[in-house]
């Protein structure tokens, strides 16, 4: 967008009231900015669907039907040996619920060995993800006296 469009598009749209993002998507940034945090390797995905103006409809976005809101690579160092655990995080916020991709996808992710966070507030998830990073501490301190 060149200057003169950014200019213009402020003319015509600068004073509309900002649109308040939704609890969900509050819960997602808040999420995203935690985990960044801990240095961790953070992707956004979102599965819904493009409008497509020349079809005049949705399109599928390609995504896997189920797959997580966020996904984190965290960063753990193990006697010396720094080694990266999948969190897949799903934002669920007032009466939304898991879908059975959703829960398909939270068990082929434990069962690879990742942690799966089914996020409702952001207390109860840096909880879950506090409790991941003990699990890895105790390993650590338990290696090393081996």
């Amino acid at each position: 967008m060149t200057e003169e469009q950014k200019a213009q598009w402020q003319q015509a749209f600068g004073n509309l009231p900002k649109k308040k993002a939704s609890p969900a998507n509050e819960l997602t940034s808040a999420v995203m900015k935690y985990m960044r945090s801990l240095r961790c390797a953070v992707a956004r995905i979102n599965t819904t669907g493009i409008y497509d103006e020349k079809l005049g409809k949705y399109r599928f976005s390609g995504s896997t039907n189920g797959v997580e809101d966020v996904n984190c690579v965290l960063p753990i160092n193990i006697s010396g040996l720094k080694i990266g655990v999948t969190v897949a995080v799903e934002v669920k916020v007032g009466k939304d619920r898991m879908r059975p991709e959703q829960l398909d996808r939270k068990e082929n992710v434990e069962k690879a060995g990742g942690h799966y966070i089914i996020a409702k507030t952001f207390d109860q998830f840096k909880a879950d993800v506090d409790n991941i990073i003990k699990q890895y501490e105790y390993v650590a301190k338990g290696s090393s006296s081996s």
